[in-house]
C-alpha cells in the first residue's frame, strides 16, 4: 500500500498518536519500528489522536481505522479514507 501511495501521490507521511503515558518511550518504538519498516517514509507524531486536525488541508488525505481520528480532520478541510483493511484501502484510493 505505501508503494502505491508513494507512486500517486506527492508526499506520503505516518501520523500517529502517542498518548500521554510514556510518551517519550512510545515515540521511540514507533520511530524505530517506521524506520525499519517504511524507512522512506516521513514520520510524525501528535500526543492525541484527535489533534490530526491540525494537519488537515484540502489536499491532505488521512488514512485512518478510528473515528476519533478521521471526525475532527474531515471538520477541519482534510479528505479521509476510512481503514479497515489493506485492500479495500488499496481499492479505494487507487
Amino acid at each position: 500500500l505505501i508503494v502505491a501511495l508513494k507512486a500517486k501521490y506527492e508526499r506520503v507521511e505516518i501520523l500517529t498518536a502517542v498518548g500521554v503515558f510514556d510518551t517519550e518511550e512510545v515515540i521511540r518504538q514507533k520511530r524505530v519500528w517506521c524506520v525499519k519498516n517504511l524507512p522512506l517514509v516521513r514520520f510524525k507524531w501528535v500526543v492525541k489522536a484527535a489533534t490530526k486536525d491540525k494537519y488537515a488541508a484540502p489536499d491532505a488525505l488521512l488514512i485512518d481505522d478510528r473515528a476519533k481520528s478521521y471526525d475532527p480532520f474531515k471538520a477541519a478541510g482534510g479528505q479521509i479514507c476510512i481503514h479497515k483493511t489493506i485492500e479495500e484501502t488499496f481499492l479505494a484510493l487507487m
